[in-house]
């Protein structure tokens, strides 16, 4: 199964539970579930602005952390939340908004319609050690969830996908070899029952060449 690319976007002032959350998420990595980046993978020297834009341009799932830090930071209301959202309408990426720190977020237009985590909007911030640990495992658990079913939607449209393209260029390169006599019907017929694709295809383009 192919990784699947999660990028945590936060706030620098809280970085305490980035960390927490990589933690728990980094058992799905180790199991080759996902992929985590977030901007600490960032290395000195790096243009940065180019690599934030790939990483997300990559990524299935975004992870937000939300707080009031995250949404007052210019970068990421100004940056970061509209790619997402770019993202999510292009390429079907998955939101994922978790509630870290108490703040308005109901007043902001793009958040407050999306479904939050935890379950009933408990900041976890306000929450003990233990249950915030047990809260993340099941962001973590969830996210598994959420990654496997894109990873199998990636899987059956890159199947689809190859399918059509290989009888696009089968009907395209035998119907050029036998234009002039329109031999319509026979179009997902190989010209010799032994031939596979690719050895029919060659031979038609072959054909194609010599009489030219």
């Amino acid at each position: 199964m192919t990784r699947t690319k999660v990028f945590v976007s936060y706030a620098h002032a809280d970085d305490r539970w980035r960390k927490k959350l990589v933690l728990q998420l980094g058992v799905l990595a180790r199991e080759d579930i996902i992929e985590i980046w977030d901007d600490q993978q960032l290395m000195a020297g790096q243009a940065w602005r180019s690599e934030f834009q790939s990483q997300m341009s990559q990524a299935r799932i975004a992870v937000l952390l939300v707080s009031a830090s995250f949404l007052t930071s210019e970068f990421i209301r100004n940056k970061e939340v509209p790619k997402i959202f770019q993202q999510h309408e292009q390429d079907g990426l998955k939101i994922y908004p978790l509630l870290i720190g108490a703040c308005a977020w109901q007043e902001v237009s793009w958040l407050s319609h999306l479904q939050l985590r935890p379950p009933g909007a408990q900041p976890i911030a306000q929450l003990s050690a233990a249950r915030a640990d047990g809260v993340l495992a099941d962001v973590a658990r969830e996210v598994a969830a959420i990654a496997r079913e894109a990873s199998r939607t990636s899987s059956k449209s890159g199947m689809e996908a190859t399918a059509i393209d290989v009888v696009g260029v089968w009907k395209a390169t035998w119907f050029s070899a036998v234009n002039r006599r329109r031999h319509d019907a026979i179009l997902l017929i190989p010209p010799n029952p032994g031939d596979n694709l690719w050895t029919a295809s060659m031979k038609i383009t072959y054909s194609r060449k010599a009489e030219q």
